[in-house]
């Protein structure tokens, strides 16, 4: 496919091809016409050759292969992927999204200053893509980002714009490699130190994310800045307030460990504006997912064990409450049978939280509703438990008003352990809150999303 041939092709009889935005490495990316959808897309395009590494190959199948699995409105959505073959050439097609926003890089060629509060909103959007990328599992490493891969809309009222994150043309996860990637991607002035020593981990994009940051910030590339050793020396050139320098600065740190430890932590220091980001904690991002029987066995065993033990309190103190003189060996029976009832609404409540936990609250995103359906569900039970309970008991009130008050009691105290237990297990660290990214060779046009 020759450019001055791009105006004729018809590509598996649906996309128009209408121009060319860029040709890198054996690859093309090109502007399409879907005609099935009637939407502009992008389709990027690997054609074979005799010189054509089989690394290109894998790092083009492996893009294709991830965008499937990724859905987040600020990336690139998978529509198709095939082979083609013409007269002419034969090879691989991706089909994206398409969004009309020229990139970061674009923006400032075009002489767009941007303000520190500019950066700082570009860099909150960025750092909630990455939150979403680097708690998959297995975690997905971007490792190209830069100025050309983020794209910006234009500016809308106090917004600087919508932000996405583009480009996933050399994909890495960390599954079994020891959570260490081993293949050099990325592009100079951009790339951590460890990068250049074939390793990459999350902590490796946040060092990519503050070199962009600076380089907008000063309108000068990283490699053109003062090194003091590993570091860039962006202070003299830019006048930032101290907390978000000292951000920047601990961002792009040349030692991994005296980096933020994640996108969550990195997220959560620049937008404290109280905290420095030096002694901030370093929280690490909460499991997002379990297996149903993990969930069931975890939700059952611990509910048990605080229904035994709140149980066992409540039918001990009733007693106390409702006679002046205290009979010992009534409280130690009345104790053993508030665990032996705390023990089965325990177990009923851990079953019923479980399952309705990951049929309708998985992954949990809201917590303070979840909250109350702990509570609301260990009340039920608690209610049902008394009702039954109170049927053998109708003849003798004085039992019935001990027993019914203590297991609605104990169910409703339930809640409170259940809600904790299992939310700590899915909480996730913003409302919606994979992976990885391109090398210099396979930076394609930024349009992609």
């Amino acid at each position: 496919m020759n450019a001055p041939d791009l105006l004729a092709k018809v590509l598996k009889d649906r996309y128009q091809l209408q121009r060319q935005l860029s040709k890198k490495a054996g690859r093309r990316t090109l502007l399409a016409f879907d005609q099935e959808t009637q939407q502009p897309v992008i389709l990027k395009v690997l054609t074979f050759s005799q010189d054509l590494p089989w690394e290109e190959v894998r790092l083009f199948q492996r893009e294709a292969e991830l965008l499937q699995t990724l859905s987040h409105p600020s990336i690139p959505q998978y529509i198709d992927a095939f082979e083609f073959e013409s007269a002419a050439s034969k090879g691989y097609a991706l089909v994206q999204s398409y969004i009309d926003a020229p990139s970061l890089e674009e923006h400032l060629k075009a002489g767009r200053c941007f303000t520190e509060d500019d950066v700082r909103s570009i860099l909150e959007a960025t750092l909630e893509i990455l939150v979403y990328l680097h708690s998959r599992q297995p975690p997905v490493i971007h490792r190209d980002i830069k100025p050309s891969n983020i794209l910006l809309t234009d500016r809308s009222g106090n917004s600087p714009g919508q932000v996405y994150l583009v480009d996933f043309g050399s994909v890495q996860t960390l599954a079994n490699r020891g959570g260490k990637t081993m293949t050099v991607v990325g592009t100079y002035g951009y790339m951590p130190p460890e990068q250049f020593g074939d390793v990459a981990c999350p902590a490796s994009d946040l060092y990519s994310l503050g070199a962009t940051a600076i380089t907008i910030l000063t309108q000068t590339h990283p490699v053109d800045l003062p090194k003091a050793g590993l570091r860039i020396q962006f202070e003299d050139k830019v006048s930032l307030q101290p907390n978000f320098q000292t951000w920047l600065q601990q961002m792009t740190e040349p030692e991994v460990a005296d980096r933020p430890d994640s996108a969550w932590a990195a997220l959560r220091s620049l937008t404290s504006p109280q905290s420095s980001p030096l002694s901030l904690p370093k929280p690490r991002p909460p499991k997002l997912s379990l297996t149903p029987s993990q969930l069931l066995v975890d939700a059952l065993w611990r509910s048990f064990r605080e229904g035994v033990i709140l149980g066992a309190i409540c039918l001990s103190i009733f007693p106390g409450l409702l006679h002046i003189i205290f009979f010992p060996p009534v409280i130690l029976f009345t104790a053993l049978i508030g665990a032996v009832c705390g023990a089965l609404l325990g177990a009923i409540n851990g079953v019923l939280v479980g399952i309705l936990t990951r049929l309708f609250y998985f992954p949990l995103s809201h917590l303070q509703t979840h909250r109350a359906f702990c509570v609301g569900a260990s009340i039920v039970v608690g209610l049902a438990a008394s009702l039954l309970g109170s049927l053998p008991l109708i003849n003798s009130p004085n039992y019935a008003g001990i027993l019914i008050p203590a297991i609605v009691f104990t169910g409703a105290l339930m809640g409170i352990p259940s809600y904790r237990i299992i939310s700590r297990w899915y909480r996730q660290p913003s409302a919606t809150l994979s992976d990885h990214q391109p090398s210099a060779a396979l930076s394609d046009h930024p349009h992609s999303v």
